[in-house]
C-alpha cells in the first residue's frame, strides 16, 4: 500500500452502527480533541436485530454518551426481560402460561427497546454535530495482492476505501459480523467447536396483537396493569427460545434461536418462521390475524469470539466484530457498553505515553474480554433447561441478582476497581483466562447446580411441573437495590452474594422435597449446607440428609420460610410490601 493518503485522523472508526457510533459518541465526550472519523460502507440504515437493552447499556448510553434526552423521547423505555413458559405440548394460551417478570415499573436503570434504523442513522447525525467525521457510503477495500489495511504503529496505519487511503494512530473494527481487520488478521476462529451450535433466525411483523389485549383484568392486575408489550417477551422451550420485541407502536421483532444438537432447525422464508411461531398457541394469539411480513434473516452460527482484542499496535475490536455469544439476556449491547469504555481506556493511557499502564491494561483487558466470551458460551450452554419454569426462573434470578450486586455498580463506577487492579498487577502476576472474581465463581457453583436439578426433575417426570399459572415477581431486594449507589465492592458485594447463594440452593432443595414427598426441615438444612459455593457441595448430598432423617421418623420442623428467591424476608418487606416477595400459583395463592 502506498504511503500517501488522502485524509489523516487520530482515530478511525470501520462501523458506524451501535458500536462504532457510540465509541465515536464517548471519545468526542470525553476526549474532545482527538480528531475521530467513523466509515461505513452503508449510505444509510435499515433494521438490524439488537433492539433490546438492559441496565449496563443504559448506565453507558446515559450517563457517559449523554443520550438520555434523545431515547427518551424517540425509543420504547423497556419493562425489563419477561420470561414465558409452556406445555410440553405448546397448546397453552398466554393467560395460562407461567411467567417471571416485573409487576411495577423498576426505579433503577431501566434500559430501552430501539428501533435500530432509527437509531443508528440518529447517532451519525449526533456524532456529526460533535464533531465526529461520519462518511457513509465508504467501503474499506484492498485490490489484488494489497490488503485493505497496512498496520503500521510507528508512522500511522494506512486504511485503503472507496473515498481514499485513511492515515490513523488509533484503528478501531466495529464492523460487525463483516469486521475487515478481524478477517484480514484471521482473528476470528472459524471452528465449530469456537463458533457454537446455536443458531438464530429473526423477522419484524407489522400489525400483530399487543400481548396487553390478552386475557381478562385479573392477568392485566398481575402485573399492576404494566405494559408486558414494553418487556422484552421470551418464551422459553426445551431445546430454543422465542423473542418478542417491540420496535415501535406497530413493528415487533420476532425471533427464534435453538441449539442444532437439541432442536436442529431450517428456515429458508419469513413465511417459514411464522409458520413455525403458530405451532405455539400463545405466540398465534399474539401474532393475530393481520400480521404482515416485513423481513427475514437468520445465522447457522451465531457466537463469535476472537482470539485477540487490543493490541499494542493500536487497533482495536469492538462489538461484534470480536465478540457475540447469544441473543438471551440482551447481551449485545452490554458488551458493547463494556468493550468500548476499556478502548477509551487503551486510548487515554497511549496519549499520556504511559507505556507501563498500557502494557498492563492491554494484556488484562485482553484476557477480560476471552474470559468473557468462554464464560458465557459455558453458561449459556444449557438450552435443554431452557424450557422449565422450575430449572430456570431460580437460575435466571441468581443471574440477575449478581449483574444488580457486581456489574451494575461496577459500570456506575466506571470500572475503576478492576482498572485500578489491572494497573496495579506486574507482568509475572499469573493473571489468565479463567476464574477473575467471586462473582465469575459463584455463576459457575450456579451453573452446576442447575444441571444437576434439570436431570432430577428429568428422572421424576416433572419438567413441565410448575410451566402453567405460576407468576414469579422478578425484582431486587432492597439491599441490592442500595448497592447500585453506594458502589460498595468490598465485603458487601460478598455478603449479598451469601444471600443470593443460599436463596438458591434452598430453591432447589425446596422443590426436590416437594416433589418427592419428603419433609423439609430446617435444622437439618441448616446442619448440612455449605455457604462456600467453591466447595463443589451438590443438591444430592443435602437432600440426602433430608431424606434420611424424614426415613428414620424423625419429624421435619419446618418453622418460618426465611427466604424467597431473592434473599431473606425482612419483617418490613413483609408488613409494608408484601409485592416484593410475591411467587403465586394457578389459584392466585401466594407459594412463597
Amino acid at each position: 500500500m502506498s504511503a500517501s493518503f488522502d485524509k489523516d485522523c487520530d482515530v478511525l472508526i470501520i462501523g458506524a452502527g451501535m458500536a462504532g457510533a457510540l465509541l465515536g459518541r464517548q471519545l468526542s465526550i470525553e476526549q474532545p480533541d482527538l480528531d475521530v472519523i467513523v466509515v461505513d460502507q452503508k449510505t444509510d440504515f435499515d433494521w438490524w436485530v439488537g433492539e433490546s437493552t438492559v441496565e449496563v447499556f443504559d448506565d453507558y448510553a446515559v450517563r457517559v454518551c449523554k443520550l438520555g434526552p434523545y431515547l427518551e423521547s424517540k425509543h420504547i423505555t423497556k419493562h425489563g426481560l419477561r420470561f414465558w413458559f409452556d406445555s410440553e405440548q405448546k397448546d397453552l394460551s398466554v393467560t395460562e402460561l407461567s411467567e417471571q417478570g416485573r409487576s411495577r415499573y423498576t426505579t433503577l436503570n431501566r434500559g430501552v427497546q430501539l428501533d435500530r434504523a432509527v437509531f443508528d442513522r440518529d447517532l451519525c447525525e449526533i456524532n456529526r454535530e460533535n464533531g465526529v467525521e461520519v462518511l457513509l457510503g465508504t467501503r474499506v477495500e484492498g485490490r489484488g495482492r494489497t490488503p485493505a489495511i497496512a498496520i503500521d504503529a510507528a508512522n500511522g496505519h494506512l486504511v485503503r476505501t472507496s473515498r481514499g487511503t485513511i492515515r490513523c494512530r488509533h484503528l478501531v473494527d466495529a464492523g460487525g459480523r463483516s469486521s475487515p481487520l478481524a478477517r484480514q488478521l484471521d482473528l476470528v476462529p472459524h471452528e465449530e467447536e469456537d463458533r457454537g451450535f446455536v443458531g438464530s433466525y429473526w423477522t419484524r411483523l407489522e400489525s400483530c396483537r399487543s400481548i396487553d389485549e390478552c386475557g381478562d383484568a385479573a392477568w392485566r392486575s398481575r402485573v399492576e396493569n404494566t405494559q408486558r408489550w414494553a418487556s422484552t417477551n421470551h418464551f422459553m422451550y426445551d431445546g430454543y427460545w422465542i423473542w418478542l420485541i417491540p420496535v415501535n407502536e406497530k413493528i415487533s421483532s420476532f425471533g427464534v434461536t435453538f441449539d442444532r444438537r437439541r432442536f436442529p432447525l431450517k428456515l429458508k422464508r419469513g413465511e417459514d418462521l411464522v409458520r413455525f411461531l403458530r405451532r405455539h398457541r400463545a405466540l398465534d394469539e399474539i401474532i393475530g390475524p393481520d400480521a404482515r411480513i416485513l423481513d427475514f434473516m437468520g445465522l447457522s452460527h451465531i457466537a463469535r469470539g476472537a482470539r485477540q482484542y487490543y493490541s499494542d499496535d493500536r487497533w482495536y475490536l469492538s462489538g461484534m466484530s470480536g465478540l457475540f455469544v447469544d441473543p438471551l439476556f440482551s447481551n449485545s449491547a452490554a458488551v458493547i457498553s463494556v468493550g468500548n469504555r476499556l478502548i477509551a481506556e487503551l486510548i487515554s493511557a497511549d496519549r499520556a505515553g504511559d507505556s507501563l499502564k498500557l502494557k498492563r491494561r492491554l494484556k488484562h483487558f485482553n484476557i477480560a474480554m476471552r474470559n468473557l466470551y468462554l464464560r458465557q458460551r459455558t453458561s449459556y450452554d444449557r438450552y435443554h433447561g431452557f424450557g422449565s419454569f422450575d430449572a430456570f426462573v431460580n437460575w435466571q434470578t441468581l443471574r440477575y441478582h449478581s449483574i444488580l450486586n457486581h456489574d451494575v455498580p461496577l459500570q456506575h463506577a466506571d470500572h475503576k476497581p478492576t482498572i485500578d487492579r489491572v494497573d496495579s498487577h506486574d507482568d509475572d502476576c499469573g493473571c489468565g483466562v479463567g476464574v477473575w472474581n467471586e462473582n465469575q465463581e459463584l455463576a459457575i457453583a450456579g451453573d452446576r447446580l442447575n444441571d444437576e436439578f434439570v436431570a432430577f426433575i428429568d428422572q421424576r417426570d416433572q419438567y413441565y411441573a410448575r410451566n402453567s399459572g405460576y407468576f414469579h415477581e422478578k425484582t431486587e431486594r432492597p439491599a441490592t437495590r442500595q448497592k447500585t449507589v453506594d458502589l460498595d465492592f468490598g465485603e458487601a458485594v460478598h455478603q449479598e452474594n451469601l444471600l443470593n447463594w443460599e436463596a438458591y440452593f434452598r430453591y432447589y432443595i425446596t422443590r426436590m422435597c416437594e416433589m418427592d414427598g419428603v419433609g423439609f426441615d430446617e435444622n437439618c438444612f441448616v446442619n448440612w449446607f455449605n455457604p462456600d459455593w467453591s466447595a463443589g457441595q451438590s443438591l444430592a448430598e443435602v437432600f440426602g440428609a433430608l431424606r434420611e432423617r424424614a426415613a428414620n421418623g424423625k419429624p421435619a420442623r419446618p418453622g418460618r420460610i426465611r427466604w424467597d428467591l431473592k434473599g431473606p424476608i425482612d419483617p418490613e418487606t413483609e408488613e409494608h410490601a408484601r409485592w416484593w416477595c410475591r411467587f403465586t400459583g394457578p389459584s392466585g395463592e401466594v407459594v412463597r
